[in-house]
């Protein structure tokens, strides 16, 4: 980070990374085009590069993209853990991350159904998106 970025930084604190630069995340996905929790994280990560931010800031962003039920299950850490990175996305990974069963996601894609204003091109990339996780979470022999 060059001398000018670090003055403004100080001088004007971390204004929060832009909201059209990262979705929000709220849980399980639940609709097409709901993240999943490791795919949310892959996001978060790749913006947060691009800001060098210090882990505090880190954890200050996370927490500012999550809405509900994910917030509220990380506004019930103490705030010195909420302002450390690795213990919000533990957190995240304790309350959202059980659910990619190869059971439960298998079950997610013989159950889902297009919606009514959805169309074909949007269902089936929900379901290649779906598939994906199911391979993902696969066990490898």
């Amino acid at each position: 980070m060059d001398a000018l970025t670090q003055f403004f930084r100080r001088a004007m604190g971390f204004q929060g990374i832009p909201q059209n630069k990262l979705s929000k995340f709220r849980g399980p996905p639940r609709r097409s085009g709901d993240p999943s929790l490791q795919e949310w994280l892959a996001d978060f990560t790749e913006v947060v590069k691009a800001y060098n931010l210090s882990d505090r800031d880190q954890a200050k962003a996370m927490v500012e993209h999550l809405i509900r039920p994910a917030r509220e299950e990380v506004m019930w850490l103490p705030p010195a853990d909420r302002e450390d990175t690795k213990k919000v996305i533990g957190c995240l990974k304790l309350c959202f991350a059980l659910e990619e069963s190869v059971k439960w996601l298998s079950s997610e894609f013989h159950n889902s159904f297009q919606g009514d204003t959805e169309t074909l091109a949007e269902y089936s990339r929900s379901l290649l998106r779906l598939y994906g996780r199911m391979e993902a979470a696969a066990p490898t022999i």
